[in-house]
């Protein structure tokens, strides 16, 4: 039998809790809470903010890390090293722990299993550490579970953005280095949003998320046409400043997002400037960042548009209940939504 340490979306309580729980074949018990013995960074990194436990044991500002400590057998450790992609994007590796029982303060000290982050970029030992993982925690960065992302996305497609070693064989860029096209999303290509997973197609080209951010001027973000589309209007004297997403692509990309939303006849690409106020982390950026970026218009209005009620972020699953008919995008660009 084996004692593992989870510290994470496999907690009770946390995401995938279920996913470790229904683990049939093979046998594991709950010890009860526990903490490291030494001080590790546990941060919050990649596009869908999942929780890593770096390698780096001591190093400056990092916490005893809280958690729950397993007895498992073979087989549900083999199950662990699956779901945790063992070893190719965390590591298993035997670290001192501290078991606490009901009446035990102290602890009760135990060698367990733990998956960690090795060969990890520098930059995420500037996050902020945690001593304790929740996703709902004050923190305000929410996990992107893999059911919310892109159906057909290999799950190897994120490592490259906290692994140094690793190398995406789908793309041929890791970087933004052949992004130059600065573009505002605020509609169904956000995260989160129904089209999101055409930006994560990298057949079409390369999106490189920067950041959050918001419109400097007030524009009407309504929704509408029988499809429920977000439709932003280019007149600054009406509406209000628009939140959305702010990305880098490179030019296959850009020619694709113009096929995508039927640029120049139903919406139109214009410049505008946004400040952009979160890095890609979440963090927020002080100051903030004033820059240009693309950004698309609908064209294919008429005076009842602005009498429709005025958005300031656009959620398909919003107060409005006028879900987008995600037929639209097939109909509309011949792209077909991805299937598993």
């Amino acid at each position: 039998m084996h004692h593992v340490f989870v510290y994470g979306t496999l907690k009770k309580g946390q995401p995938n809790y279920k996913t470790f729980e229904s683990v049939n074949n093979g046998v594991k018990l709950f010890l009860g809470e526990g903490e490291t013995k030494d001080k590790y960074p546990l941060v919050i990194a990649s596009r869908y903010n999942i929780p890593f436990l770096l390698d780096a044991k001591n190093a400056e500002g990092s916490k005893t890390i809280k958690g729950e400590i397993y007895k498992v057998d073979d087989a549900v450790l083999d199950r662990l090293d699956q779901l945790e992609a063992h070893p190719e994007l965390y590591q298993r590796v035997k670290i001192p722990t501290l078991v606490h029982g009901e009446d035990d303060v102290k602890g009760t000290p135990s060698d367990c299993w733990c998956y960690m982050l090795q060969e990890f970029k520098p930059e995420l030992l500037e996050l902020s550490f945690l001593n304790s993982y929740d996703a709902n925690g004050p923190h305000g960065l929410k996990y992107m579970s893999r059911d919310q992302r892109a159906k057909d996305e290999p799950r190897e497609h994120f490592w490259h953005d906290v692994k140094t070693t690793w190398k995406s064989p789908w793309s041929n860029t890791n970087d933004p280095s052949s992004c130059h096209r600065r573009v505002f999303m605020y509609g169904t290509l956000k995260r989160e949003q129904p089209n999101h997973y055409f930006l994560l197609m990298e057949t079409k080209g390369t999106a490189y998320f920067v950041g959050s951010g918001v419109t400097m001027e007030t524009y009407p973000l309504v929704i509408g046409t029988k499809y429920n589309l977000p439709c932003l209007l280019n007149i600054t004297d009406k509406g209000k400043k628009v939140f959305g997403d702010v990305y880098l692509v490179d030019e296959k990309k850009f020619e694709h997002l113009d096929d995508f939303e039927d640029h120049p006849d139903m919406y139109k690409r214009e410049e505008i400037i946004v400040e952009r106020t979160t890095d890609k982390y979440g963090r927020t950026i002080t100051p903030s960042i004033q820059e240009s970026a693309w950004c698309y218009f609908f064209r294919e209005y008429d005076d009842s548009f602005l009498k429709k009620e005025f958005w300031d972020n656009y959620d398909t699953n919003g107060p409005h209940k006028q879900q987008y008919d995600v037929t639209e995008a097939e109909s509309a660009c011949d792209i077909q939504e991805p299937t598993e």
